[in-house]
């Protein structure tokens, strides 16, 4: 689908501890010397041209909050839906930033992507509260700097890193059977050599998303309990004065119980990353990063119904089911399970340098990001008898494919006078999938759709970036930018549903683009922060979800779907 869309807002933000520099604090107050990593130049906090806030150790611990993504939600210009991650569905959670969502702000762990490869949403479970030392937000286009994903934002966790020998365990406890656990400890061999070990589980058992009095057209509906476990290695090394970098090694598992007892998503994602900074002379660096990730998905949903004797069980979607027609024999099993599988490789390697006079420095580098997929859906009918609890066959569809994404870019900041200062950035980035197919199979045998052609899309995304000091209290800024975000695995390749409830993935999306320019200005004095910024999006050929008509779908979902009338699909 393309369409087009024209969002401009303006938005305040006005902050009081803990979400800014609070004057009672001794951590907060060395935020002069804060620098972003975010805007890959490692630019102190008060010099940022985009709006940016900072999350510090001491307001993650002051926090009630017991995930990272519910800390966030504290943050203004950050939107998320009204259910905690660890309750919603991870195919379906969105973070968004500005209003806009989708799959259009960048979580960034130490730099690396925190991303789903298949979903593009945030793997939250990845990222306990006891093992982040801050987090960086940096709102607007940044895919001049980062590519893709970075349309609305940035945001950067920053791990803690290890300074003495010290051992810490975290526990709490809340209502609705919710505790966490983290325990971790530091090995500090000697200035060349260090470790962290951490662990930690978080659990809850969740409560009822739906009203009470609509309860009766889902019987046996749970809350969502889950239950995320990490367990994490880093290491720290440091040959030389000007050679450092780290190795981290992690296993992490997320598993949910969606609703109804046959509903489950289990996660099992082992993953790796590695950093070497090579620090030339008091000016200069080489810095290279790599990382790589398998997630293994097993996905049931859930349903019930009422048995109404002989084949009849009606299920929260039947047109006929009334209060009337509630009986006490229900049955449970599931309409879908879903077989993921699929890996991620990314690769980085940029060099800065400070200059003396009016151009204060810039940085050149190059990103590497490959990922690769392969999804197997099974759909299931209503059970017709308590005998026979899970439902028929009913079709299947499958699809695979590869993407691969190639960026180089370059930063230089200017001033053109001791209060202005512009800085200018720019990436051409790569994208292309190939090695894919869809296909959408029957329970008699009969398949449709088969191998897809390659596609590819190239594109230069500029921006610049002005921010100019009035005084030591306030300044100004403003930006225009281009950014893009290429269709997740999820919008190519994953048709799911039965029926007239069939979601149909396109094969023909391209990536989306968007341009937006914003101004505003910063105060802060003492414990005051305040920030107001206008903006504006102009997004083209937005990924987008629409009803599918029988004779005009795309080409590429004719071929899913069994021909110009969707017979395969049930016409949606």
């Amino acid at each position: 689908m393309k369409t087009q869309i024209r969002p401009l807002a303006f938005s305040i933000a006005l902050l009081h501890s803990p979400f800014v520099f609070s004057a009672d604090n001794p951590d907060v107050l060395e935020l002069d010397a804060i620098t972003i990593s975010a805007s890959r130049s490692e630019t102190r906090v008060e010099e940022m041209a985009l709006h940016t806030t900072v999350i510090s150790r001491d307001d993650i611990e002051s926090s009630p909050a017991q995930t990272l993504d519910q800390l966030l939600r504290n943050v203004p210009g950050m939107n998320f839906s009204g259910v905690p991650a660890n309750q919603s569905d991870p195919t379906g959670h969105q973070t968004r930033m500005r209003g806009l969502g989708n799959s259009k702000v960048l979580v960034l762990l130490d730099g690396v992507p925190i991303h789903d490869p298949f979903y593009m949403t945030t793997q939250w479970f990845k990222l306990p509260l006891s093992n982040i030392e801050r987090v960086e937000i940096v709102r607007g286009g940044n895919s001049s700097l980062w590519g893709n994903m970075a349309v609305a934002g940035v945001v950067n966790v920053v791990s803690k890193r290890v300074k003495d020998n010290a051992g810490e365990a975290v526990v709490s406890a809340g209502s609705r059977g919710t505790a966490n656990l983290a325990v971790s400890k530091n090995f500090a061999l000697s200035e060349a050599l260090s470790f962290n070990l951490s662990a930690g589980v978080e659990h809850t058992d969740g409560y009822q998303t739906t009203p009470s009095e609509y309860l009766w057209r889902f019987p046996n509906k749970r809350p969502v309990a889950a239950e995320n476990r990490n367990i994490q290695l880093t290491t720290y090394f440091r040959p030389a004065t000007d050679l450092s970098g780290f190795l981290r090694l992690g296993y992490h598992v997320q598993d949910q119980q969606i609703g109804y007892e046959t509903g489950s998503n289990v996660q099992r994602s082992p993953d790796l990353a590695a950093n070497l900074t090579k620090n030339f002379d008091a000016g200069s660096s080489l810095s290279a990063s790599l990382w790589a990730q398998y997630v293994k998905f097993e996905k049931y949903n859930g349903s019930t119904c009422y048995y109404q004797g002989g084949t009849s069980c009606l299920n929260s979607n039947s047109a006929t089911l009334t209060p009337a027609r509630i009986t006490g024999d229900v049955i449970d099993f599931y309409t879908q399970y879903g077989h993921q599988r699929y890996r991620e490789q990314g690769a980085s390697v940029m060099f800065s340098k400070s200059l003396v006079g009016r151009w204060t420095g810039f940085q050149a580098g190059l990103d590497y990001r490959g990922l690769k997929a392969d999804d197997t859906e099974l759909f299931y009918t209503t059970p017709a008898t308590p005998g026979a609890p899970q439902g028929n066959f009913n079709s299947s569809t499958r699809g695979e494919g590869r993407q691969t994404f190639v960026g180089l870019f370059g930063q230089t900041r200017f001033l053109p006078l001791d209060t202005l200062e512009v800085t200018f950035s720019g990436r051409y980035d790569t994208w292309r999938i190939d090695d894919r197919a869809n296909t959408s199979s029957t329970a008699a045998g009969a398949t449709t759709g088969g191998d897809l052609p390659d596609g590819d899309k190239s594109a230069f995304n500029p921006s610049v970036a002005l921010r100019y000091e009035l005084n030591d209290r306030g300044s100004l800024r403003a930006a225009a930018y281009k950014a893009f975000r290429a269709p997740g695995f999820n919008n190519l390749t994953r048709t799911f549903g039965t029926g007239t409830g069939t979601t149909i993935a396109n094969p023909d999306l391209a990536p989306e683009t968007l341009t937006g320019w914003e101004w505003g200005g910063d105060y802060r004095s003492g414990s005051l922060s305040l920030g107001a910024t206008y903006f504006m999006y102009d997004i083209k050929d937005m990924i987008a979800t629409y009803t599918a008509r029988a004779g005009s779908a795309p080409a590429q979902v004719q071929l899913i779907c069994g021909g110009a009338l969707l017979p395969a699909c049930g016409g949606s």
